[in-house]
């Protein structure tokens, strides 16, 4: 595997698909007697012969190994590192291995995957803050292993989907073009905890807590007043006295 690899490799380094442009008199379909046909179906041709370099290209791509963590819970706001090893030599059982020494996690997956020189990794998913901390886009090796990381935080609950894609690059017209050739997506569980719970609550419905919550204040302010009006209407002194006072008085 490691000898197809690496001749695959320096093949694809050594030659990029050049995609020609084609003519304008194709596009715009002019009739200018046989010859203007004639040159429409010849770009025709070109062009076909071209496009089928890529699949040849895509064709050619030797077989390796991918292993991935999995997490099938997580928490709202805990990071998670979500890490990607590829291999044009281990096999899959290795590979977990290694990836396995790596993170101490047993939550793993593992699958045959095809490779190129230079691969690009992505990682999405709608309420997850997603930080990458390898470069996205890596030459692959023949021997050693390549790995991409992203720390990965969970920002609502309930179950949420990554997307990880893995891309192969093509050079057309001297460009360097991603093309895809797997995708995995996975569901996971976001747990909530009580407080977080309690705070979501309040930010969705915050336009009627405040003013729940102002007349709350409202009815403790007004019970206060009427026990302090209370405490001071309360007579001062022995009630004897009191008594003995009123009568003089009178």
């Amino acid at each position: 595997m490691i000898q197809n690899f690496a001749s695959t490799t320096r093949r694809q380094t050594q030659q990029a698909i050049e995609i020609p442009a084609l003519d304008r008199r194709f596009l715009c379909c002019e009739v200018g007697g046989p010859g203007s046909w004639i040159r429409s179906l010849q770009n025709l041709w070109v062009l076909f012969r071209k496009l089928r370099l890529v699949d040849e290209y895509l064709k050619e791509l030797p077989l390796g190994n991918i292993a991935f963590n999995a997490p099938k819970a997580m928490k709202v706001d805990e990071q998670i590192g979500i890490h990607v090893l590829v291999s044009g030599s281990s096999s899959m059982g290795d590979i977990r291995a290694e990836l396995e020494r790596r993170i101490k996690e047993k939550e793993f997956e593992a699958y045959a995957i095809k490779l190129s020189p230079l691969m690009e990794a992505h990682l999405t998913g709608e309420n997850f803050t997603i930080q990458a901390v390898t470069p996205e886009k890596q030459a692959v090796a023949s021997s050693a292993t390549t790995q991409w990381q992203w720390d990965v935080t969970p920002r609502r609950g309930g179950l949420q989907v990554l997307h990880l894609a893995m891309n192969v690059i093509v050079y057309v017209r001297n460009s360097p073009e991603p093309r895809t050739v797997q995708t995995f997506d996975r569901t996971i569980e976001i747990k909530v905890s009580t407080m977080r719970r309690v705070k979501d609550w309040a930010r969705d419905n915050w336009f009627w807590v405040l003013p729940l919550i102002g007349a709350v204040i409202a009815i403790v302010k007004w019970i206060l007043k009427k026990s302090i009006d209370k405490q001071s209407d309360k007579p001062k002194g022995p009630i004897g006295f009191q008594q003995l006072d009123k009568n003089i008085a009178s």
